[in-house]
């Protein structure tokens, strides 16, 4: 219904993330997108990431500078999931779409941009 809701994350605590994310599956389903605080995260250690799915609903894509996953655990939020059949509308999508185009071939076309980013990868941005 593209609503949110808390629910109750107990049976999700203290869990890995691959565990914790083949539960959320079970509950929800596999046309979910998910981001989990793993147990570092609940016990908020300063290196702890975010884990998000991949397009194979593997926990695998990891945010973890600055230990956003402390954060997540410090809000006591286990896991955040969206339902991608559920898309939320845009004011304006066209006007969206345009900009992800316009920022991406900025990108591209630096050679700064390309050179740093080949070498390193998204690490650089920390």
């Amino acid at each position: 219904d593209g609503g949110i809701a808390f629910d109750d994350a107990t049976p999700y605590l203290g869990k890995g993330n691959y565990a914790a994310a083949e539960m959320l599956y079970e509950r929800y389903g596999r046309k979910v997108a998910i981001a989990l605080c793993g147990p570092v995260g609940e016990y908020q250690g300063l290196l702890a990431g975010i884990a998000f799915s991949d397009k194979d609903l593997r926990p695998s894509r990891l945010a973890a500078r600055g230990g956003v996953g402390a954060v997540m655990g410090s809000k006591r939020v286990k896991a955040i999931v969206v339902d991608l059949d559920k898309t939320p509308p845009f004011g304006d999508p066209r006007k969206v779409t345009d900009s992800i185009k316009r920022y991406t071939k900025m990108l591209r076309e630096d050679s700064i941009v390309m050179n740093f980013y080949n070498k390193v990868g998204t690490m650089g941005m920390a």
